[in-house]
């Protein structure tokens, strides 16, 4: 629920990567999203980033982890369908993602919340 009482319907996605690569992508994501309002990026709660951990080391079994991090970006909207089709883009894109050598590969999910 907003605070003003009406349902919000959220889609976070949580991604392991580099700090400047989620950046770069929450922009890319809100772009092909045609996202106005602001977007919000916060940490991932414990047990995701250690899911989101698990799955970095069996994809990228030779490179570190210490500049990585978990980080949580939440796009709102007014109602379920619009959030499913975000939700649907969103995936969409982040499965045609092609691995970037210096960031490699980029764990991440997508949870689509609805109030």
């Amino acid at each position: 629920m907003k605070q003003d009482g009406s349902p919000a319907f959220s889609l976070s996605i949580h991604f392991f990567a580099n700090e400047d690569k989620i950046a770069k992508l929450s922009e890319e994501i809100a772009s092909i999203l045609n996202y106005q309002e602001p977007w919000v990026i916060a940490e991932s709660e414990r047990y995701i980033t250690d899911d989101l951990r698990e799955q970095w080391k069996c994809e990228n079994q030779f490179k570190a982890i210490s500049n990585e991090v978990s980080r949580q970006v939440t796009f709102n909207f007014p109602s379920a369908k619009l959030s499913q089709a975000a939700t649907n883009t969103a995936r969409d894109y982040l499965e045609d993602l092609k691995p970037d050598v210096s960031h490699s590969i980029i764990a991440w999910l997508t949870i689509t919340d609805v109030d």
